[in-house]
């Protein structure tokens, strides 16, 4: 079991205060402490344009988000381990646009999933689409945000580290 938690302190720089919390307790505790953003990182953050906001047909906005997915890597011992999947979906739909699963929480495999969603719209103006998500350093790091920038696609992004926030993705 210490191998997700190794993962997460390599990757994510887990404050002395965040670890004391008992992270192995429950998996989905990880979840609410990379959805905050790391105050040692220069990753943007974005506003919450959809607050109010309710969409009228698809393709006016899009939510991603992460689940962990936990699977036994030796059942005997009851030893485990995660798996990610990275989803994209129309809100209005509820259509599952775009996806990827990966071993790790790197942000590869939520831009493979954008990249797929974006291939799921390909060639429709993409300007007035909104792409609202938590601020996971996934979603916020420098390939992602591009990428949608190159597609003119509106960013939005929780306003508080509470998961609950993001309950629309």
């Amino acid at each position: 079991k210490p191998a997700p938690l190794a993962k997460i302190k390599d990757e994510y720089q887990i404050t002395p205060v965040q670890e004391q919390i008992k992270l192995e307790s429950t998996p989905f505790i990880y979840r609410e402490i990379l959805s905050q953003p790391n105050p040692l990182n220069e990753d943007p953050v974005y506003p919450n344009l959809i607050k109010t906001y309710i969409p009228d047909r698809p393709c006016q906005l899009i939510v991603s988000d992460i689940t962990y997915i936990p699977y036994w890597t030796k059942p005997e011992t009851g030893e485990y381990d995660f798996c990610y999947l990275s989803l994209v979906t129309d809100y209005y739909t509820k259509e599952i646009i775009g996806y990827s699963v990966g071993d790790t929480l790197e942000a590869r495999y939520p831009l493979e999933a954008l990249n797929m969603a974006l291939g799921y719209y390909k060639g429709k103006d993409l300007s007035g689409l909104i792409h609202h998500s938590d601020r996971g350093v996934q979603y916020a790091c420098y390939n992602y945000i591009t990428r949608l920038k190159e597609y003119c696609i509106k960013i939005s992004m929780t306003e508080s580290g509470n998961p609950k926030d993001n309950a629309v993705a």
